[in-house]
């Protein structure tokens, strides 16, 4: 494996390791149609089975091995990071809250500390995942 190198999903566990190894990043360049011969097993009339090699038509995606600064993430991209940062991150703090407020016990220095600490993930999240000021926000 090298930057630069094309390759199928057949390969993409050996070039994601060597991605990680080397500092380079993965992008999908394109989708093809490949001739993949396969066989299959039939169930003859008397029971008795047999393989049989046939050719068929695949769509296999490839991926390119890229240097990571060539790689320029989409606000899309950063969109869906933001988003899972958020679930991981705000989750169990809402999980808490809701619990509480259930059960009757939210107090208001919990609901000030939950406000606190909401907006301090939010910061993070944006310091860590900032849009592309080319493109519209998401």
């Amino acid at each position: 494996m090298k930057i630069g190198q094309i390759f199928t999903e057949k390969e993409y566990a050996k070039a994601l390791k060597y991605a990680k190894e080397n500092g380079a990043g993965i992008k999908e360049i394109d989708s093809k149609e490949e001739l993949v011969e396969k066989e299959i097993e039939i169930i003859l009339e008397n029971g008795e089975k047999e393989i049989k090699k046939i050719k068929e038509l695949e769509i296999v995606r490839c991926f390119q091995i890229v240097e990571r600064q060539a790689y320029k993430p989409t606000n899309e991209y950063i969109s869906n990071m933001r988003q899972q940062a958020y679930q991981e991150r705000t989750d169990p703090l809402s999980l808490r809250k809701l619990r509480k407020l259930a059960l009757n016990e939210w107090t208001s220095e919990e609901e000030k500390d939950y406000i606190y600490q909401m907006q301090k993930i939010s910061e993070e999240i944006n310091k860590e995942f900032p849009y592309i000021s080319e493109e519209p926000n998401l």
